[in-house]
């Protein structure tokens, strides 16, 4: 099935963009859903095989697969997750650096 985006939309599967011709495959569950999902709302259309041959007839390549989409998500995941773990430990390096001062201003008053 294809679809075309009537709006930019983010959902479960990733983030289709506006204008894009989309290759939903029906076999996975969550393309399937987030396709039928924008299509009852209205963002996004469904596009025959005739209409996509006589797109691509004019030069236009807008076929964008979901699987592009779904790689894109994960990486964005991938780094937000990176992007958290690396702002924990910096976190933590600074409560590290924080208590050795502390011992040692305490150290330094002490004597």
């Amino acid at each position: 099935m294809f679809i075309k985006m009537l709006r930019s939309q983010s959902c479960v599967s990733g983030t289709y963009r506006c204008g894009v011709i989309y290759e939903i495959d029906e076999k996975k569950h969550l393309q399937k859903r987030d396709a039928d999902n924008l299509l009852e709302r209205k963002f996004a259309e469904k596009i025959s095989k005739k209409a996509l041959a006589e797109i691509n007839a004019k030069g236009h390549e807008v076929v964008a697969s979901a699987a592009t989409i779904a790689a894109e998500k994960e990486a964005a995941d991938k780094a937000s997750a990176d992007k958290v773990a690396a702002d924990q430990a910096a976190a933590d390096e600074a409560v590290a650096d924080k208590a050795a001062a502390d011992k040692a201003a305490a150290d330094k008053d002490g004597k």
